[in-house]
This record gives C-alpha cells, sequence and structure tokens, in this order.
C-alpha cells in the first residue's frame, strides 16, 4: 500500500511538472511572440510613450460645450453618451427633429447629391422648411458660431488615449446628423440660389468634422470619409466656391485613413485581451486561455501590419490589384488561431470607401475649377481628356453637348459594398449667359 501511495503520488507530481512547464512553456512563446511584434510596430507607428505624447488626454474645450449647447435646441443631442451633468435637447425637440430626419435625410438630401445635373436641385420638401423656420433662432446661432470658428478654435471632446478600447469617444451619431441637418439646409438654400447662405453652412460642417479629421481611431475616419462626401456632393452644386474650398479638397485624407489602420493593429499587442472572458469556465482556464489569446493577437496584428505598408506604397488604389500584392485586408487567418476571425475587423471595403472618395473629392475640383473658367464666356478650350491621379490608368473626359459641359469618367465604376448616396462620376454644368 506504502508502495501504491508513493506511486499515486509520483504520477500527480509529475502531472503537476508537466502542467506547469506546459504552461510556462506557452507564457514564453507568447510573450516572445508579442514583443517581437510590438517591436515591429514601434519602427512602423512608434511605441506606447510616443503615441501618448502624439495623442495626449484632452478633455471638451469651450467650443465643443458651445456646440452641444447651440444644438441640443434643434433636438441634436452631441454629448458624448457616457456623460450625465451636461444639458440635452427635450423630448419635444428630439421629437421634432426625428420627424425631419426621416422624411428629409433619406429623400431629399440623397437624391440631390447623386443629381449629377449640377444645379438642377429639387425644391425642399415642406417638412425641412417648416423646421427651419420654426427653429430659425436657433439654427442661425449654432452656424454664425460654427462657421466662425478658426482652427485654434476647433471643437475638442474628451480623449483619453492610454486607454486603448476602453477610450472615450465623441458623440458621432450626433455629429452625423448635424451635418445632414446642415448640408440639407445648404441645398435648399441653393435651390432658392443663395449661394453665400449654403456656404455658410458648409464651412459650419467642416468645422466641425475638424474634431475627428486627424484621430488614430478608425470609427472618426470612415465618418470624416462619409461626410466629406456629403459635403462634396453638395459643394457641386454652390456657385462662386472660394479658394479656401480648393485646399480643403486637397489635404491629404489617405494619410489619418492609413494611420487608423495601423493603430487597429497596434492595440492588439498592447491589450490584454485575455482578461475579457468573465465567466468561471474562463477564468479558470485563463492560464491557458491567455497566453494562447496573446499569442493569437500578436500573430495577426503582425500579419495586418505587413499588409498596411504594403497599401501604404499603392498610388492609385482604385486601379491597383491589391491582393496580387497582398496590400488588401483580407488576411488569411490560420485554423489554429481561434481568435483570428474574432479580431479581424469587416473593414475590408473601407478601402475601397477611401478610393471612391479620392474620386470624389477629384472631380468636385474640377467642376470648380471648370465653373471658373467659364464663368464669363464659354471656352472650347475646356474640351479635351486629363490624367485623373486618383485612379492613375483612368482620365476625365470633358465635352460641351447641348450647351452645357459635361465631364465624365473614362469608363463605368461600381464600388462593391457601398452604403449612402453614391455621387456620380459625371457632371453637367450650364452655360450661365
Amino acid at each position: 500500500m506504502t508502495q501504491r501511495g508513493a506511486s499515486a503520488t509520483t504520477v500527480l507530481v509529475g502531472i503537476a511538472t508537466a502542467t506547469m512547464l506546459f504552461l510556462v512553456a506557452i507564457h514564453a512563446m507568447a510573450t516572445v511572440r508579442r514583443n517581437n511584434v510590438r517591436r515591429s510596430w514601434e519602427g512602423t507607428l512608434g511605441t506606447f510613450e510616443e503615441m501618448l505624447q502624439r495623442y495626449p488626454k484632452t478633455e471638451a474645450n469651450f467650443g465643443a460645450l458651445e456646440i452641444e449647447r447651440l444644438a441640443a435646441p434643434l433636438g441634436i443631442d452631441i454629448v458624448p453618451r457616457w456623460i450625465a451633468d451636461r444639458p440635452r435637447p427635450s423630448k419635444e425637440s428630439v421629437e421634432a427633429f426625428k420627424r425631419v430626419k426621416h422624411t428629409v435625410f433619406g429623400e431629399y438630401l440623397r437624391s440631390s447629391l447623386e443629381q449629377p445635373n449640377l444645379g438642377a436641385i429639387a425644391n425642399p420638401p415642406e417638412s425641412l422648411t417648416a423646421y427651419l423656420e420654426q427653429n430659425a433662432a436657433a439654427f442661425d446661432a449654432l452656424t454664425t458660431y460654427l462657421s466662425s470658428v478658426s482652427a485654434a478654435e476647433v471643437p475638442v471632446w474628451e480623449s483619453d488615449f492610454s486607454k486603448l478600447y476602453d477610450a472615450p469617444l465623441p458623440n458621432l451619431l450626433g455629429q452625423i446628423n448635424l451635418h445632414k441637418l446642415l448640408m440639407s439646409a445648404a441645398l435648399e438654400r441653393i435651390s432658392a440660389d443663395d449661394h453665400e447662405a449654403a456656404l455658410t453652412y458648409l464651412d459650419a460642417s467642416w468645422n466641425l468634422a475638424g474634431s475627428i479629421r486627424d484621430s488614430p481611431y478608425l470609427i472618426n475616419q470612415l465618418i470624416t470619409i462619409a461626410v466629406g462626401r456629403v459635403q462634396n456632393g453638395v459643394l457641386r452644386h454652390v456657385q462662386g466656391v472660394p479658394d479656401v474650398w480648393l485646399e480643403r479638397l486637397g489635404l491629404d485624407y489617405r494619410g489619418p485613413f492609413l494611420g487608423s489602420l495601423k493603430y487597429e493593429g497596434w492595440v492588439w499587442v498592447h491589450t490584454d485581451m485575455s482578461e475579457a472572458p468573465t465567466s468561471r469556465w474562463s477564468r479558470l482556464a485563463r492560464p491557458v486561455i491567455g497566453p494562447y489569446a496573446t499569442y493569437c493577437f500578436a500573430d495577426v496584428s503582425d500579419a495586418w501590419r505587413a499588409r498596411i505598408e504594403n497599401l501604404q506604397d499603392v498610388n492609385s488604389i482604385c486601379d491597383y490589384d491589391l491582393s496580387a500584392e497582398e496590400a488588401n485586408l483580407n488576411i488569411p487567418i490560420p485554423s489554429w488561431n481561434y481568435f483570428g476571425d474574432i479580431m479581424v475587423p469587416n473593414i475590408a471595403a473601407s478601402v475601397k470607401r477611401l478610393a471612391s472618395f479620392e474620386l470624389d473629392l477629384e472631380l468636385t475640383q474640377l467642376i470648380i475649377e471648370a465653373n471658373r473658367a467659364h464663368a464669363a464666356t464659354w471656352p472650347a478650350a475646356l474640351e479635351g481628356e486629363g490624367a485623373s491621379v486618383a485612379c492613375s490608368s483612368d482620365s476625365w473626359l470633358t465635352s460641351i453637348r447641348e450647351d452645357k459641359l459635361r465631364i465624365e469618367f473614362s469608363r463605368e465604376i461600381e464600388w462593391q459594398g457601398r452604403v449612402g448616396p453614391v455621387l456620380p462620376t459625371h457632371a453637367l454644368i450650364g452655360h450661365r449667359k
């Protein structure tokens, strides 16, 4: 019996020792893999400390608080969801805005943005004009303030980069609602031939978007592109566009967008995802799950970094086979990496959004320049073909047909997975005598 007891004890000790060695081994492997990937990211994006210096913690500034206050009477809530002690719109104003939102944004705004016959804006729906009349004082106060904001007064909301995935975000839905209202009101003014007021509303939208334009977070960059597309669609119908808008259209949007994609991969090796499970079984299994998850995240992060660096070398996204040079975001996940499919965001289509936006920007610039060129006369010199920068294998064709200047892309182009209004890739500009 003594020998049997000793043998059982020996077996248990052996199992415990083997288990301990196994846990130590997988922990060491995961740590080495994660640290190696972190060092790779340091050369691409920076260390954790450098990122904190680049994106310091912020509190809501006067501009942000003023916009919250001025938007509330319009029924638009700009206050971040997690803040409870700042004034929000009344229930009645929210309901009034919802009625306009449902009847205007999906029909009037979208159809106007997709209208290639520039200046041919339909009369606004009565619900929009009634809303703007009833809220004229509040709307004028908001647009007057927002349109006059200087670069040093751009609204800033709370942020804390050190919290990584738990970092606070502004009320993006509220901001989108305000952008769409401003752009709908701008179209209403264009239909009334009041282009000066339309430009004021465009300036207000531009200044509001400045709060997230350089953000490292992908969601903010996607919102920046979405808002920019709406601004482009409205701007094409405006006469007498000032030089400042050509400067704005020429900004580098790709750099911040790619930076946000880098951040998505960088944060995977700086966040302890193993602490997320809360069930009893998960807590018991954490000594194994933790290192395994760390290894999985590090492995996908490294592959993601390589893809983004390849994408960064692409000059013209829309005319480039991204998959051929492993510059697309559809990373193949090994079967052993259980967390891979969960980690990698479904954002492959977001690169196409960027490519489409770059083409939108280019056509908008061409429209503004063409409007200026024939403001007084109708020069036949405008006719011809010009190379596209956004799509380097293609070009823009300009011709005069039936007393209208037509600018069109050299081929039909479709963007898979597009949502929201699709800006046309051609434009018709009437001759103003």
